[in-house]
């Protein structure tokens, strides 16, 4: 049996999926359990909306290990780029680029040195026609700096790495592919399960 537990935000749950197949976790599950016996192979979608990296953090302990998964994919969360004023009126990340930082590098540390197949997806490119046009600078500055240092990291603990922006939906108009700024559409998960997919039976994880 090959149990896999995925985790991330409201893109690993599934949100915009007018399919309603629950994004690209739903569609590997699918491809995991077809024409397998009962309690053959399980997979486990923990996507949960506006996530943040922190949040990803503790639900790896409380979640993730509880389920003694044999793989492990996690997207990194978006929901660290949700900006406010702060008290001095200054607009801000709600997670700071040093905090998010170092809350995957505990993440990292740990899965590196567990005996768990490990799969890291970054996170999804902004569809800038999309997205509000007071936010698109902020929010691709967010993406950008972390994408970066999510690559870092992974190649510095030997991680396993898809880049959406590089891998998924390289050379795409996303506005064919996102029902807004980040949110794929049916069209746009199914693109991500054929990649996401592909990486696991290259690494022969399924």
């Amino acid at each position: 049996m090959v149990c896999i537990v995925c985790i991330g935000d409201s893109i690993v749950e599934g949100e915009g999926d007018d399919k309603g197949l629950s994004g690209w976790v739903g569609r590997l599950s699918i491809s995991q359990l077809k024409n397998k016996k009962v309690g053959e192979n399980r997979v486990y979608n923990l996507g949960m909306g506006m996530e943040t990296s922190i949040d990803l953090l503790h639900r790896l302990y409380s979640e993730v290990l509880y389920r003694k998964p044999e793989v492990i994919i996690l997207q990194a969360a978006h929901g660290d780029s949700r900006h406010m004023n702060n008290n001095s009126g200054k607009n801000e990340y709600e997670i700071g680029k040093k905090a998010r930082m170092r809350t995957y590098y505990r993440i990292f540390d740990f899965l590196s040195k567990s005996k768990i197949k490990v799969l890291i997806i970054g996170l999804n490119p902004v569809c800038e026609i999309k997205y509000k046009k007071e936010r698109v600078d902020l929010y691709q500055k967010h993406v950008e700096s972390t994408r970066r240092g999510l690559k870092r990291l992974c190649k510095e603990y030997n991680l396993n790495f898809i880049d959406p922006k590089e891998n998924i939906f390289e050379d795409k108009d996303l506005t064919e592919f996102y029902v807004d700024g980040i949110h794929p559409n049916a069209k746009g998960y199914d693109l991500m399960f054929e990649k996401i997919s592909n990486k696991l039976k290259e690494l022969k994880y399924i």
